[in-house]
């Protein structure tokens, strides 16, 4: 544990900035004596306005072959981070327990080809994976 606190102490001194995506994250950096001109406060979040509720566009869930489905959304980068084999998990308990459930995956990243391979393996029929499509 020391090794990993010297190191990050090292790392906050050589950086030219250290990104603070919570205002936690900047407090505790500031606690550390993090200089403030090396300090950059960008929060996550998503602009509201923009990705506000909507009524059901049934044309794209007819198209999707998804009508009379309840969909189940995730939208991003398909990282390891993101712990998606939770939500492949989710699916299967589902599958059988709420058919008309069915989880759309749109996006990229990494570990997307792993997760459908994965979809494969757990014998999911209610995943789609969807390729990445502008806000």
């Amino acid at each position: 544990m020391k090794f990993a606190r010297a190191l990050a102490f090292w790392s906050y001194r050589k950086a030219d900035y250290v990104c603070a995506v919570t205002e936690g994250i900047l407090s505790d950096l500031q606690s550390r004596n993090v200089p403030l001109s090396k300090l950059l406060f960008l929060p996550n979040g998503v602009d509201l306005e923009q990705f506000a509720p909507m009524p059901p566009d049934h044309g794209l869930k007819h198209e999707l072959g998804l009508q009379d489905k309840e969909i189940v959304l995730y939208a991003g980068t398909h990282g390891y981070a993101h712990g998606m084999e939770r939500i492949l998990r989710a699916a299967k308990v589902l599958q059988e327990r709420r058919p008309q459930c069915h989880f759309v995956f749109v996006g990229d990243g990494s570990a997307k080809p792993g997760m459908m391979r994965h979809a494969i393996e757990l014998g999911l029929h209610n995943v789609s994976f969807l390729d990445p499509v502008p806000p």
